[in-house]
């Protein structure tokens, strides 16, 4: 077999196997150089999210907290930026600083410890239902996911049911419209059974029926579906349930700010939304 001819490595053309691995390997470590230097500047910007989270785990002092900012976050803060940090937060009343003495019988020093308040407890839930709604919209917009639930099936109970929830909400100002289309900030279409807006304020409800009872759990999956569609619309959640949801699923939709009514029956769901809906109203 004839020998192939010899490469002229003397070319302006010419590319080795080696050079071409070289350029990868630079690509690549500049695009992770990159998204290393885009993740810490994204983490500097969002160090008192960050810090309210962390002691939402539970109390620490200033080093525990600078570890744990490098080792989750990747962020390498100086005790001269995290200190001003942690003052100001402290003024404004959403984490606490108590000085506690740490030591053996000879040697003491003291520390201060911090702690999340209430209002630094209910910022960081806002804070975190934000960045999720921006999150799942974009995400969801870049890789197109198929974020549609099972077409439910109909009965008269349901039907029933149903007519009484929408009476429910009418009373207190919100028009519903049935099988309803509505465009996200994605650009995605969602399907609704049942989409309630109210008059006076424009505030909108999505109504959804979990009826496992046809042998179709409401899975976490489901329920991360629903509080997607929900967020890309701007909408709140009225989810019923039949039976009881899990209490995986619970937690999940409560975080997020769902409204749930479960049991085993219609008439025992529409008797705690009728009476949850009547205290609002006082």
């Amino acid at each position: 077999m004839a020998e192939p001819p010899p490469l002229n490595r003397n070319s302006d053309s010419f590319t080795t196997l080696e050079q071409t691995a070289v350029f990868d390997d630079a690509e690549s470590a500049q695009s992770k150089g990159i998204t290393r230097t885009l993740g810490r500047g994204l983490a500097r910007q969002l160090m008192d999210v960050e810090i309210l989270y962390l002691l939402n785990c539970g109390p620490k002092n200033g080093y525990e907290v600078k570890k744990q900012l490098f080792q989750i976050y990747n962020l390498n803060a100086s005790f001269g930026t995290l200190y001003p940090h942690l003052k100001s937060m402290e003024q404004a009343g959403l984490i606490s600083g108590q000085n506690v003495s740490v030591g053996g019988s000879t040697i003491t020093k003291t520390m201060t410890v911090y702690t999340l308040t209430h209002s630094g407890s209910q910022l960081l839930r806002e804070c975190i239902e934000w960045l999720t709604r921006i999150g799942n919209a974009m995400h969801f917009d870049l890789n197109k996911f198929d974020l549609r639930t099972p077409v439910p099936v109909k009965s008269n109970e349901r039907e029933s049911a149903l007519k009484t929830v929408e009476a429910i909400l009418s009373r207190r100002g919100y028009a519903s419209k049935r099988d309803a289309k509505l465009k996200g900030v994605s650009g995605a279409e969602h399907y609704f059974e049942i989409l309630s807006k109210r008059t006076f304020d424009k505030k909108c409800m999505i109504v959804h029926v979990a009826d496992q009872r046809q042998g179709t759990p409401f899975t976490l999956d489901l329920a991360m579906k629903l509080i997607v569609r929900a967020q890309d619309i701007g909408s709140e959640v009225l989810l019923l349930a039949l039976p009881n949801l899990t209490p995986e699923v619970w937690d999940y939709l409560n975080f997020h700010g769902a409204t749930c009514f479960e049991g085993n029956d219609w008439q025992m769901i529409l008797s705690q939304m009728l009476l949850r809906f009547d205290k609002a109203m006082e």
